[in-house]
């Protein structure tokens, strides 16, 4: 349907990166509007693990459930996130530079949109949804350059 790639510096080794992004209590530092992850099949973070994930969106609480497809951490990562209304995958990838610095690559496929206000949104505003994952991306190089 519609993907969205970019990346991000971040001056911290590679490891340290891809361990901070699996950890689900790190969310609540880079992720507006998140409440908490409950897991709910498998050990967080492995293959064909599912977990489900809430946020408070504006007055509405939301639900999210994200599967993991593939996790070859340190180098990558194949996420699978699904809601009422979309589904989309997340591919992340975390390229070292150098041992102090590593390039975080993400790209989002929206897989499905079956509600007419979200169309309508990709419609009219095609670039509102990848700037949603470009500020968590940019709030997560801060959150780890300053932990």
């Amino acid at each position: 349907m519609k993907k969205f790639k970019g990346s991000v510096i971040i001056n911290k080794p590679v490891k340290v990166v891809s361990e901070m992004f699996l950890d689900p209590s790190n969310l609540e530092h880079y992720q507006d509007g998140f409440i908490r992850k409950d897991p709910i099949l498998g050990d967080v973070g492995q293959e064909d693990s599912l977990s489900r994930m809430y946020y408070k969106v504006g007055r509405k609480n939301v639900m999210v459930e994200e599967t993991v497809l593939i996790n070859k951490l340190p180098e990558s990562l194949v996420l699978l996130y699904h809601s009422r209304n979309i589904d989309k995958m997340m591919k992340c990838s975390f390229v070292e530079i150098d041992e102090q610095t590593t390039r975080f690559e993400y790209e989002y496929e929206y897989i499905r949109v079956s509600w007419y206000l979200p169309r309508l949104k990709f419609i009219l505003f095609p670039n509102s949804y990848k700037k949603r994952g470009d500020k968590w991306n940019r709030q997560f190089k801060d959150f780890v350059e300053n932990s």
